[in-house]
């Protein structure tokens, strides 16, 4: 419709979501087959290259598949593995210099030949020298280290070292090297056991090659910990069961640390790791500081723990799994740095002994689950009420990792976005949420379902008598506004979208301008909105690329 022609009618204007596309097929744990994304869509239409950003470029998959029978690997012996590279894409599109990472993909756990030696002279033949731009090297799978275990080790070594050397070649300035072996990007890496004797070395001999380059490392499984020295240590990641294991590492210097995260503690921090001059641990740079609880102690402690005293004057962002797992306060000790960034991941019933004054500087607060996964039969709405009374100025809020209920009562007078993963968000949720936002600009909501009736079936079943208490907000309104500053709602659900819903909320929200919904509805809200949007008004309509 001609948005002119519009006096008195809606003007709807479906394009695409370049920010959405990108989102979707460029992310931390993506691989090549989200990329191809980006590829058709150049492809479909050339002249679209110029409209996507510089980050749209900046990764170099190298993504190898392995079809194995009956979930066993040792049947891919004979299987030849599969490689994708967006190599060629990148080259076409005269982008090859705009790459910053390297992400070899190998989450089938063959046990055939790596062969990744061959791709990587193939990548040096096809582009003639090395790519200085180049500063990280992700590896993502289990395959790292199943790779070639039916060689002998001679073999099996000889291939990694001669893939380590095309590597340090084409990628001389290398300064981070990590690896994530879950197919889901979760706050863990991943953990194994101790490696067996016949695993690839391909992960310990890249990080041998780089180690005196290396300003971010990881000291996990798979990484030789024979290091007698540390250089200039920007960011660190320690498994602390790992470590438990080995009691010949250096001190770790903390004079140039910015980030440091510490997996799988199962109590005290260690702090004993850590160079600490006169007893005082000075973290005199660190800006982030990433806490990963996995085992409950019968009592909790004051932090940091022992007699240890921490300096940390420029922390900005924490984050915590299992919250309250080992220590009483962890956020209260911190009070005194302006955290501006928080996250936590914790149970439900967790939430209500956070301390009060906990997000008092934040601006930026990412709530989730430490398992993502329900631990016990089924939880109370009631048990996160306290996170959403806490006084805040808080602008942005990412509330993910699980399904969770859409508050009755929210305090975030201040909040601009949110971003939030729900389990129910009926219209009337929605609408007594938006209420109380008198600043939201921008609202995402990912639910399980728009229909009460399947609450009951929720980790949350009790939100279905919380829900009549909201229920009144769109009749109390009728057909007053119920935000003057909404203009972006996006929304997906994985069963029972309400579209009438739906459109009855956007009729709500005068200035909404861009709304997202799942790719399957689209026509069928053009069709409707017209009908509850008298106005002449111009909204964008995009879709998610994707079903459930």
């Amino acid at each position: 419709m001609d948005i002119d022609q519009a006096d008195n009618q809606l003007a709807v204007i479906s394009q695409i979501d370049i920010a959405g596309l990108c989102a979707s097929s460029l992310y931390p744990g993506s691989t090549y087959m989200e990329y191809t994304r980006i590829m058709n869509f150049v492809e479909t239409d050339p002249d679209s290259l110029d409209e996507l950003p510089d980050s749209a470029f900046s990764v170099l998959f190298i993504h190898c598949r392995v079809d194995i029978n009956d979930h066993d690997p040792s049947s891919a012996a004979g299987t030849p593995r599969q490689w994708y590279l967006n190599l060629q894409f990148l080259i076409d599109a005269g982008k090859l210099n705009l790459v910053t990472e390297i992400r070899v993909v190998m989450h089938d756990e063959s046990h055939q030949p790596l062969e990744l030696d061959m791709i990587l002279k193939e990548i040096t033949a096809d582009i003639g020298g090395p790519l200085p731009n180049v500063h990280s090297i992700l590896f993502l799978g289990q395959g790292i280290f199943t790779a070639g275990r039916l060689q002998t080790a001679f073999v099996r070594n000889k291939n990694a070292r001669k893939a380590v050397e095309h590597m340090v070649y084409l990628f001389p300035r290398i300064n981070s090297v990590k690896y994530h072996l879950l197919k889901e990007w979760v706050p863990s890496p991943g953990h194994r056991q101790p490696l067996s004797a016949n695993a690839c070395p391909l992960y310990a001999l890249t990080i041998k090659a780089y180690i005196h380059q290396l300003e971010h490392i990881q000291l996990l499984i798979g990484t030789p910990l024979s290091f007698d020295k540390f250089f200039g240590l920007i960011s660190l990641s320690i498994d602390i069961q790992n470590f438990r294991q080995y009691t010949g590492l250096a001190l770790i210097p903390t004079n140039h640390l910015r980030t440091l995260t510490l997996y799988r503690i199962d109590g005290v921090i260690p702090w004993a790791l850590f160079k600490s001059p006169q007893g005082v641990l000075a973290f005199d740079v660190l800006e982030v500081l990433c806490l990963q609880f996995i085992q409950r102690s019968r009592h909790l402690m004051p932090f940091p723990g022992l007699d240890y005293n921490i300096s940390s004057p420029k922390l900005k962002e924490l984050r915590v799994v299992g919250l309250l797992y080992v220590y009483a306060d962890i956020l209260g000790y911190f009070l005194v740095n302006d955290i501006s960034d928080l996250t936590i991941f914790d149970e439900p019933s967790g939430f209500d002994r956070i301390n009060k004054r906990a997000l008092e500087t934040v601006n930026y607060l990412n709530i989730g689950h430490p398992t993502s996964t329900r631990v016990e039969n089924c939880y109370s709405a009631a048990s996160v009420d306290r996170l959403f009374a806490l006084k805040s100025n808080l602008r942005m809020a990412v509330i993910s990792w699980f399904r969770w209920p859409l508050p009755l009562h929210i305090e975030w007078t201040n909040l601009n976005d949110l971003n939030f993963s729900a389990s129910i968000a009926t219209k009337d949720g929605i609408a007594n949420l938006i209420l109380q936002l008198p600043a939201l600009q921008s609202i995402k909501i990912d639910c399980e379902s728009m229909c009460i009736d399947d609450a009951a079936a929720s980790v949350f079943p009790d939100q279905a008598n919380r829900n009549t208490m909201a229920i009144y907000t769109l009749r109390a309104r009728k057909s007053s506004p119920i935000s003057q500053c909404l203009e972006q709602f996006h929304i997906i659900s994985k069963k029972n979208f309400d579209i009438e819903g739906f459109c009855e909320l956007v009729a709500l929200l005068p200035r909404i301008a861009r709304i997202k919904i799942n790719f399957y509805h689209v026509q069928d809200v053009q069709a409707m909105l017209p009908h509850y949007v008298k106005a002449a008004r111009s909204i964008d309509i995009s879709a998610y690329p994707y079903a459930f």
